[in-house]
């Protein structure tokens, strides 16, 4: 029981973490992950207790006996193996090779993000963007606002002037078109009052062609390019669907090219729902390394008090952090970017594979005890926890996996990287944690002596 609550502890410090992150739907599955895992908990240990009582006892089975399961007999193997000195030579070597292909992989990850990129590329909604965006240009909205100060006019002439040149250098960009602007607007005006092409040449006189644009008829299209006070102007552009990378490297470009288009006292700032939408694609590293930093700290914490040791607090996070490295390297390797869902799968790196290693060395801990042997202790742990430890495992495994047929990439790359963190958590603390425990000789005090 303490050791199943230490686990549920430490899972929902995982997710708990991501209450750090900037992205408000993040925080609140932090908030309630972490909070429906310490309830799993108190459920778990008061129900099924009270089930089993209804039930007849299991019939026991002696430990290496001929009738084990294929799990126990495997399990018993792995004992064995890493317990020998071929075995630990085996899996620091294999282990370090991991480390090394994890990091080459980890180098080559991009955090450029694409809106549509949730849809896999089959899908009618895909289809159908792709045929716009070919056809029709961006669907992507970039808005830009134009505001002069209290006294002046976004009529004036250096002002429209500023707009056309703007809508002119997008016109050049095959990622974004021209648009419309209150430029536009007057230059119609002014062609139809004069019947001369171009803007007009005075504040009073734009003003007026515009007057009588306005007169003529609708006046929702002005409305929808300037305020009353035409102290506000908009240009509106679509965009194609180029990465969150290009985006912010475009939006640099434009500020260079507003600050020589107009005087000092105007501003001119990129708005709209393009932008709100890659500036959370770029949080989302931010908040990725932010919350993986917080759950690292707040659980080697615990894993310090619980077994009342500095160095094997940390030591024991060793093999809890191999299944993020493999997850960053697969990634890297896989051409997976970082976006929303890999948020999630840090936390439940370190959050769930901290889980097994505390389990093994709880059973450790308590074998420890009957005769004081670490090899012998190691073999009977793993030969015993290891097969809870893997049907645990299958069973996580099986239930993110289900993310995998889903239409949506982010949730398919999802339910992928589940599996492959929670695989490699098992392989780490099966094979990786037993070696480490026999090198550095740790004696685990703490957790599974009774209280």
């Amino acid at each position: 029981a303490l050791a199943c609550l230490l686990t549920a502890a430490t899972s929902a410090v995982g997710f708990a973490s991501l209450a750090t992150a900037s992205i408000n739907v993040v925080r609140l599955l932090g908030w309630f992950a972490a909070a429906g895992i310490m309830f799993a908990f108190v459920t778990a240990i008061i129900l099924v207790p009270a089930c089993y009582s209804f039930l007849p006892a299991p019939k026991g089975e002696a430990r290496g006996s001929a009738d084990r399961s294929a799990t126990g007999r495997w399990t018993d193997w792995v004992g064995e193996y890493v317990t020998s000195a071929t075995g630990r030579k085996v899996v620091w070597i294999v282990t370090g090779l991991v480390v090394a292909a994890s990091i080459a992989g980890a180098t080559q990850l991009d955090a450029n993000n694409y809106l549509l990129e949730e849809m896999r590329e089959g899908n009618r909604t895909t289809v159908a963007n792709r045929f716009a965006e070919e056809h029709y240009g961006g669907i992507l909205p970039i808005e830009i606002e134009v505001t002069v100060p209290e006294g002046l006019s976004v009529l004036d002439p250096d002002v429209l002037q500023g707009m056309a040149t703007m809508q002119a250098w997008m016109d050049e960009d095959p990622y974004v078109g021209r648009g419309m602007s209150l430029a536009d607007l007057v230059s119609v005006a002014h062609l139809l009052a004069t019947g001369e092409e171009g803007l007009p040449t005075s504040t009073a006189q734009a003003t007026q062609e515009l007057f009588l644009f306005e007169m003529s008829g609708d006046d929702s299209m002005i409305q929808q390019y300037a305020d009353v006070e035409r102290r506000h102007a908009r240009i509106s552009t679509m965009a194609l669907d180029w990465g969150s990378d290009h985006f912010w490297v475009w939006v640099d470009d434009f500020y260079t090219l507003a600050d020589a288009s107009f005087e000092d006292d105007v501003d001119v700032h990129v708005t709209g729902s393009m932008v709100v939408a890659n500036r959370a694609l770029t949080h989302i590293v931010g908040d990725t390394f932010r919350s993986m930093a917080t759950a690292f700290v707040i659980i080697s914490i615990l894993m310090t008090l619980l077994f009342r040791s500095i160095r094997i607090g940390l030591l024991s996070m060793i093999p809890n952090v191999l299944p993020l490295l493999v997850t960053l390297g697969v990634m890297g390797f896989a051409g997976i970017e970082i976006r929303t869902s890999m948020v999630l799968i840090f936390a439940l790196s370190l959050g769930v594979a901290v889980d097994d290693t505390i389990h093994i060395l709880a059973r450790y801990r308590q074998e420890l005890e009957i005769d004081g042997d670490i090899p012998a202790a190691l073999r009977r742990a793993v030969s015993s926890t290891g097969q809870a430890i893997v049907f645990a495992s299958i069973l996580l495994v099986c239930g993110f996996g289900i993310f995998v047929t889903s239409s949506f990439v982010g949730l398919g790359q999802f339910g992928f990287l589940c599996a492959i963190t929670l695989s490699t958590a098992l392989l780490a603390d099966l094979f990786f944690t037993p070696v480490m425990i026999q090198t550095f000789g740790l004696r685990v005090k703490g957790v599974g002596e009774r209280q």
